[in-house]
């Protein structure tokens, strides 16, 4: 028998389209909605081929066009998507009938990725004849926030690791003080390989810590709460030395099947509740792919316009410069910075003296009660009006121009009524927006 040695290198061709689904939602019949874009990313780490472009003609309705393709400017297909390339699609809606339920498509890109080598888009839209809008929305009761911690398991973290277990207090306090519905999950930075720290728990890339005896997502029925907390976030310091990749190891928490499956992380995501992403970490992000990507996948799972609904806050190294005080010295972290600043989250330094206000910080920012309602279809501004009612009859809210906090004000980018802080609707509140919608 003869022996033949074997070799070779595994190659994982990734790409990732953002948003994996688009709903136009109600258009009126002969107006256009507006331009919405799909993004592929190429987050593998080799090449890949685009070989084709197209809405599938059997399966899609005429009413949706394929106005626009930019691949560094240009518009030709086939074409060469590097490492950490991408590339963006325009599409549009443009009913021409009462459309009920929906008209429906497919956008297909075809390419030699090695895994999912065919990828396809849903499309919806639906048309109609009125072109007056009204959009009711609830203030919950009780409000749900999901809470996902994502602490740097490398040699230098123990320090922090420990002000962290011993300020949650300030934390968690806000949500109790809020009456807040929460989960909350604990993973760490490390994405290879899983790790072992000495004396407790496993490590897993993207899955929720769970210290024997307690659960991996924490919640307002918790036993000792603190104490659990305390527990999950040490995650010891042994690992991640070689990618500390904490932006990351965030996206593989929070992808399919990971997010779902109930052995993995099943139970922390629900999909009425705010998600706040909490990162810390004392070196500089290393995750493979480019940070826009992370942004928009982030991003993607609230929807676009959901801004309040998701944010990212970080703890990290100062910019540009890093930060050293009281033995603890943390990198400049842009790519964390970046991140945060396009969420809309906190920034505190890492090497705070005060773990207490920053945890109090960050507890008043993830449990505050909601002010942002996007809109369901493109407003004409000088037509919003906003009435509140929180139980004895709806009263209106006047329009703020100079934002002085004591009404509302309109955001075009969002397409969204953003409230002051003097007139946040209250628990249980039900905000109504009336509006023409604009026809493109």
């Amino acid at each position: 028998v003869a022996a033949v040695s074997l070799s070779g290198q595994g190659e994982e061709l990734n790409l990732m389209v953002i948003p994996n689904n688009i709903d136009f939602g109600a258009v009126t019949v002969g107006c256009a909605s507006p331009t919405t874009s799909v993004t592929i990313y190429n987050i593998g780490n080799s090449s890949v081929e685009i070989e084709d472009v197209f809405l599938d003609a059997v399966r899609t309705d005429p009413e949706f066009t394929m106005i626009g393709l930019d691949h560094q400017g240009s518009s030709a297909v086939p074409f060469t998507l590097t490492s950490a390339d991408h590339f963006t699609i325009q599409l549009r809606y443009v009913p021409t009938a009462i459309a009920p339920p929906e008209n429906s498509g497919v956008l297909v890109v075809q390419s030699t990725a090695a895994i999912d080598a065919v990828l396809e888009v849903p499309l919806r839209g639906e048309g109609t004849d009125i072109s007056s809008q009204t959009d009711v929305f609830s203030q919950l009761q009780e409000p749900m926030v999901d809470v996902l911690w994502v602490i740097d398991n490398s040699g230098s973290m123990s320090p922090q690791q420990q002000a962290l277990a011993a300020n949650f207090s300030t934390f968690i306090n806000w949500a109790v003080t809020l009456d807040t519905d929460f989960h909350i999950g604990v993973i760490a930075t490390e994405i290879n390989e899983p790790e072992t720290p000495a004396d407790f728990f496993n490590i897993y890339p993207g899955l929720l810590v769970n210290y024997p005896g307690f659960p991996k997502v924490l919640d307002n029925t918790t036993p000792n709460l603190v104490q659990a907390f305390a527990k999950n976030i040490n995650v010891g310091t042994c690992c991640s030395d070689e990618q500390e990749a904490g932006i990351h190891a965030a996206m593989m928490a929070l992808s399919e099947p990971i997010i779902s499956a109930p052995a993995a992380n099943g139970g922390l995501l629900r999909e009425e509740a705010k998600l706040v992403i909490i990162m810390v970490s004392d070196e500089s992000d290393q995750s493979p792919a480019p940070v826009d990507f992370y942004v928009d996948f982030f991003k993607s799972i609230k929807g676009s316009r959901n801004d309040q609904l998701m944010d990212v806050s970080v703890i990290t190294g100062d910019v540009p410069d890093g930060c050293s005080a009281g033995g603890i010295y943390a990198e400049a972290a842009p790519r964390y910075k970046f991140v945060q600043e396009a969420t809309g989250g906190l920034f505190r330094s890492h090497c705070s003296t005060n773990w207490g206000s920053t945890l109090s910080d960050l507890g008043l920012d993830a449990f505050a009660a909601r002010t942002q309602f996007p809109l369901s279809r493109l407003a004409q501004q000088v037509s919003i009006t906003v009435t509140v009612d929180e139980g004895d009859g709806p009263v209106e809210v006047p329009y703020d121009p100079e934002d002085n906090g004591d009404g509302w004000i309109y955001d075009d980018e969002t397409n969204s009524i953003i409230f002051g802080d003097d007139v946040v609707p209250g628990r249980g509140a039900t905000i109504e927006v009336s509006y023409e919608t604009i026809c493109l």
